[in-house]
């Protein structure tokens, strides 16, 4: 399994690696900030795995926020 490297095309820096490869387009949430995916490369030559970012204005993260997390709904939503 390759590395994946979650980088910044803005200011062309590695904020990190992910366990999962995301799709383009797809908004991921990573240190506390919203970002769209770009651009997913496979570099074979590294057995590495470029996922190239793009940082947007916040929106589904101040949803996610506003969500009421108790352990009675998880529980009950992983019963069904």
């Amino acid at each position: 399994m390759s590395t994946i490297f979650i980088i910044d095309l803005d200011i062309k820096v590695c904020l990190g690696s992910s366990d999962f490869v995301p799709r383009r387009e797809e908004r991921i949430l990573f240190d506390s900030k919203e970002y769209k995916v770009s651009c997913v490369l496979y570099h074979p030559e590294q057995n590495a795995t470029l996922v190239f970012v793009k940082l947007v204005d916040r929106y589904y993260s101040d949803i996610i926020k506003d969500i009421k997390w108790t352990q009675q709904s998880i529980n009950a939503t992983i019963k069904e």
